[in-house]
């Protein structure tokens, strides 16, 4: 499966990112966002390019404001 783009592959490195440093595993990442881990894990792979709404989710799932998923550098 090939990557969307540069800026999809950023941010799912930092989704990942952050829920490793808030101890938080796929499932729980994707239970709380209600999501599949499939869906999450292929996020943080940078196969999927998700809604600004599953984008959302997800910072409410690892407990952070949106922006911080998106200070991509």
């Amino acid at each position: 499966m090939a990557a969307v783009g540069h800026l999809t592959e950023l941010l799912g490195h930092r989704l990942s990112e952050v829920r490793l440093q808030r101890g938080l595993t796929l499932d729980q990442v994707s239970e709380r966002a209600g999501l599949s881990k499939s869906y999450v894990c292929d996020i943080e792979h940078g196969y999927k390019n998700p809604t600004l709404d599953v984008l959302e989710r997800l910072a409410h799932a690892v407990r952070v404001p949106l922006c911080s998923l998106l200070a991509v550098s």
